[in-house]
């Protein structure tokens, strides 16, 4: 009788094992059976800067790991209930000021990490080194203490390159030098096979030689190259075009450095642009995590997204988290979670209310 008890247990634990859910630890590989939930009980960011830089939902725009803190930028006034102008940093949970709260009247573009300093561009380009927040110190036009604020951030072979206003900066840690820029209307900056790239009004150009190529091809008309990131040694191209390089294409399309291609639809979505909707499309919506492609951005309600991130194994796209009903700004993974920047809401209407708002910094669950 023992034996047959046993026998009983055994195969009754064996059964309930079998019909228990896996429940694994958040990660940046979540499907989209995941939720997107406010990433912390305190207020999310609001207010915006009297300077009027353009007044948009996406508040948060950037966000980078420095000093082991997630550092969040963007155009605010106050996030996490402090003071704090559109820079912060968030330890997982509680938020701090970099430098004096309310120093900042316009807002942040960009963000990186150099020589163990963090840069970051706003009326102008800011070093913080963890202690001391100083502007960045040189005389040449449009940087530094005596300039306009640059834009986009982006390293290449130990150097740090700085999108200016008019200009192009290299930086090698000691000394400044000008690149003179392709046709002064730069957007944003990266590289393909050790080369220089820059998104411009008027498309793509590559610097090789001390020259800026053309690399547009045959166009309708002038491609408005926002966003670039480099992925799968393919350079992938985001803003408002639908030609490029011959190709009919849907605002994104891909550059292998030689030939143009389209990225397979994002399920269906279509890619906003500022033009077409107002949503603020720029810099940061595009980012590799863990050897994917990421997209932080609006689509189409007609689309199969329900989520602000979506993101590209290189032959297929899948969404990231759902229950969305806003847009994301950027995406970032920071201790093993998912931290997406935007104006998300919960994805579900009654009697024509608008959804629940999740606020501007959200994670997954």
């Amino acid at each position: 009788m023992k034996t047959l008890l046993y026998s009983f247990i055994a195969i009754t634990t064996l059964f309930l094992a079998s019909c228990t859910p896996n429940n694994p630890q958040p990660n940046p590989s979540s499907s989209s059976s995941s939720l997107w939930v406010a990433a912390t009980s305190f207020p999310s960011a609001s207010g915006n800067h009297p300077t009027g830089s353009g007044v948009t939902l996406t508040k948060i725009t950037s966000m980078i790991t420095y000093n082991s803190d997630l550092i969040v930028a963007g155009d605010f006034t106050s996030i996490g209930g402090i003071v704090a102008h559109s820079i912060a940093k968030w330890n997982g949970a509680n938020w701090s000021n970099i430098g004096a709260g309310n120093f900042l009247n316009s807002k942040v573009k960009d963000m990186i990490v150099y020589n163990n300093k963090l840069y970051f561009t706003a009326d102008k380009l800011y070093v913080w080194d963890g202690t001391v927040l100083s502007a960045f110190n040189y005389t040449y036009p449009n940087i530094g203490v005596n300039g306009i604020f640059g834009s986009d951030l982006h390293i290449l072979n130990g150097e740090l390159y700085i999108l200016g206003d008019s200009y192009i900066y290299k930086y090698d840690g000691s000394n400044v030098s000008i690149i003179i820029d392709p046709l002064g209307s730069n957007n944003c900056l990266g590289d393909l096979n050790n080369k220089l790239y820059c998104g411009t009004n008027d498309g793509l150009y590559r610097f090789e030689n001390n020259v800026w190529t053309n690399v547009n091809g045959i166009t309708t008309s002038s491609p408005k190259i926002l966003n670039i990131a480099t992925y799968n040694n393919e350079l992938y191209a985001l803003g408002e075009f639908n030609s490029l390089g011959g190709l009919t294409v849907n605002n994104f399309a891909k550059y292998n450095g030689s030939t143009w291609a389209n990225v397979s639809s994002p399920l269906m979505a279509y890619i906003y642009t500022n033009s077409l909707s107002g949503y603020n499309l720029g810099l940061n919506h595009l980012k590799v995590i863990n050897n994917e492609l990421y997209l932080a951005h609006t689509f189409g309600t007609n689309s199969k997204i329900t989520s602000p991130v979506i993101k590209f194994n290189g032959s297929q796209w899948t969404s990231v988290g759902s229950n969305y009903s806003a847009y994301g700004g950027t995406v970032h993974s920071f201790n093993n979670n998912l931290y997406c920047g935007g104006a998300m809401g919960v994805f579900s209407y009654t009697n024509g209310n608008l959804p629940s708002v999740l606020g501007n910094f959200v994670k997954l669950n």
